[in-house]
């Protein structure tokens, strides 16, 4: 990791730059800290949490909203992962919890591979393996993308697309239901049927039953069939086949507990100064690393007209539109607002029991990526698994943490790993298209090293050159020993072991075939592609050291 510049908050604390990058080569991965130093880790985390358990949320110590948290997370985990799995929770210490989450998708072998090292340290430190279905972001794309073999087609190789169901309204996940039940019953066949030519069935052979049976199992149980829910609930129910050892919740059910209507209270009863350490900290963030825009990685938080933008995501059930949150103080409570036609009042003496209620009466409040790392990170985890990007906007995380609360966040783990689809076919890098165009310059001022077999007539040539580059001609005015080097770099190119036209011909081919192989180089591709042989080679990856 490259820490080329710094940018220090008045507190003291560092948002640093950080050079994450995931792994080139099949096969390897990313830890940071490396899983063979996560015993001190750990530690240190606990530690940490000592240290700062005397601060208060809401009037209440940390570390009784710690235990209060952490009790309200585990039995809503159980019960939702209970609904559609059959199974007997380990019995491990409900104090202690390792943590990770992702959009409930089917995402690449990186993202997975988390869910392996999660259950391994939930097994390791006797605690609560939880994994956060973040299904409070916008579902975006039903479809998969594959690389497409077709050995009549030119390129024969290129991206295809595979449906799991028709797009839907533009809804967080929580909201959009499966819209064609039989496109996405039939989506594990489909895998299969377009990847007949890959060695062993796809893993989606495995998953998709587990799927539709997890889909069957929340309409028994009175609930919608969405899309989102149904294919992290699947996944679940193969991770528990293949041994793994987590529970699942959505942010969407711990968006109404208490805890989370304290964090939510403790904010909005301070909104100026949380919006102003919130926006001071992105723009320490964009300092550091050399951002311009001003939406990336979040937007600021907006002063508009007395109200103050909080953190968090608003929007009505019957309409499930995601729109920002604006508060504003007044003698009688908290005023919340879309500034799109919807508001409320809540009063600071009954706050947590109005904003819950919020939710019966069908308003969804929900955390923005931030704010749901920030509440898993400070009040329900001991350690908190991320993937690449989580981890880099994680330290603005940190740091808002530290100047509103005055609370350190326990480190977090960085994880990802590189698998690529097997393929038998020769890959092609924009290296070797460098490397053919250097020989072809080298072949018109050095043919001489294309000659492996010299004859006579070519070996006085390359004498005669020396004597213009080494021997005692070569003080000779430049434009005569220009032109003469130039003229015997011809003649020798005639002896050479290839000609100009073939290397062109091989740079030209080269380039043909440089999109092929970056199609078939991704990284990207659904973990519900591969082969079985993926869930070992992740196992080993996700071993824990001693």
């Amino acid at each position: 990791m490259a820490n080329p510049q710094s940018g220090q908050n008045e507190n003291g604390r560092e948002i640093v730059y950080q050079k994450l990058r995931s792994p080139s080569q099949h096969g390897q991965r990313l830890d940071h800290p490396p899983l063979n130093s996560v015993d001190t880790v750990w530690q240190k985390n606990l530690k940490a949490q000592t240290a700062s358990c005397d601060v208060q949320i809401g009037g209440i110590r940390l570390a009784k909203f710690r235990e209060q948290t952490r009790l309200e997370v585990i039995a809503l985990a159980k019960k939702y992962s209970h609904s559609y799995l059959d199974f007997e929770p380990a019995n491990r210490s409900p104090d202690r919890i390792v943590m990770a989450g992702h959009q409930p998708e089917l995402f690449h072998p990186g993202v997975w591979f988390k869910n392996f090292v999660l259950s391994n340290l939930g097994q390791r430190f006797n605690c609560t393996a939880i994994n956060l279905v973040v299904d409070n972001d916008i579902c975006g794309s039903t479809s998969i993308r594959y690389p497409k073999s077709n050995s009549t087609a030119h390129p024969p190789v290129s991206l295809g697309s595979i449906s799991i169901d028709e797009p839907g309204p533009n809804e967080p996940f929580e909201s959009q239901l499966i819209q064609d039940n039989n496109l996405f019953e039939t989506f594990g066949n489909r895998v299969v049927e377009n990847l007949r030519q890959q060695s062993g069935d796809p893993i989606a052979n495995r998953l998709w039953p587990n799927v539709l049976n997890a889909a069957q199992s929340f309409t028994d149980n009175g609930e919608p069939n969405r899309f989102g829910h149904a294919i992290a609930a699947g996944r679940h129910r193969l991770e528990h086949e293949l041994g793994l050892r987590t529970l699942e919740v959505p942010v969407s059910w711990i968006s109404t507990t208490k805890s989370f209507s304290i964090l939510v209270e403790s904010i909005l009863n301070d909104a100026k100064r949380f919006c102003e350490s919130y926006n001071q900290t992105l723009f320490d963030y964009r300092k550091v690393h050399r951002i311009r825009s001003t939406s990336h990685p979040v937007p600021e938080l907006e002063l508009r007209d007395g109200w103050i933008e909080a953190p968090f995501w608003v929007w009505k059930k019957s309409n499930p539109v995601r729109r920002r949150l604006f508060s504003r103080q007044n003698s009688d409570g908290i005023e919340l607002t879309d500034l799109s036609g919807w508001a409320t009042q809540l009063s600071q003496s009954d706050f947590s029991d109005q904003f819950l209620n919020l939710n019966n009466q069908g308003i969804a409040i929900r955390p923005k990526a931030l704010m749901t790392t920030m509440f898993s990170r400070l009040f329900v985890s001991d350690l908190f698994l991320h993937g690449i990007g989580g981890a880099k906007y994680d330290q603005l995380t940190d740091v808002i943490a530290q100047r509103f609360f005055s609370a350190e966040l326990p480190q977090y783990l960085t994880l990802s790993a590189t698998m690529k689809l097997p393929t038998d076919l020769e890959l092609t890098r924009k290296s070797d298209v460098i490397e053919i165009q250097q020989q072809i310059r080298r072949l018109e001022f050095h043919p001489e090293t294309f000659i492996s077999n010299p004859t006579p007539k070519a070996s006085k040539l390359i004498e005669e050159k020396e004597v213009w580059t080494k021997g005692e001609r070569m003080a000779e005015r430049s434009r005569e020993k220009h032109l003469a080097i130039g003229r015997l770099n011809q003649k020798l190119a005639q002896f050479a072991d290839v000609t100009n036209s073939e290397l062109v011909a091989q740079r030209e081919h080269a380039k043909s075939k440089i999109r092929e192989s970056q199609i078939l180089d991704s990284r990207e591709y659904s973990f519900c592609l591969f082969p079985d042989s993926l869930i070992a080679e992740l196992q080993e990856l996700a071993e824990l050291p001693g």
